[in-house]
């Protein structure tokens, strides 16, 4: 049996960064690149794959919420910023 199609953390949404959303995982992925994207500051996807050591393509997928971050790609880029990214379950 084939795997079902997963849901794209932005919904398709073009502005899905600027307000919560009421799905739990799609909240979660939409807080971890709002964190990521401030511990990146003006640093490019390309800088940041590099310090991080992950693949470019897929960090600017996950940025733009067309596919989820694995705990790979979170644990690497939260190593090469020495900060938490990834959002707990409960609201800070």
């Amino acid at each position: 049996m084939a795997r079902p199609l997963r849901i794209s953390p932005n919904l398709g949404l073009d502005e899905w960064l600027v307000a919560p959303m009421t799905d739990h995982a799609h909240e979660a992925a939409r807080r971890f690149v709002t964190n990521l994207k401030v511990a990146m500051g003006t640093d490019s996807v390309l800088s940041t794959a590099k310090r991080a050591g992950v693949d470019r393509n897929s960090l600017r997928m996950v940025l733009e919420g067309h596919t989820w971050p694995d705990g790979r790609l979170v644990a690497k880029l939260e190593a090469a910023f020495e900060r938490t990214l990834w959002p707990g379950y409960f609201k800070d």
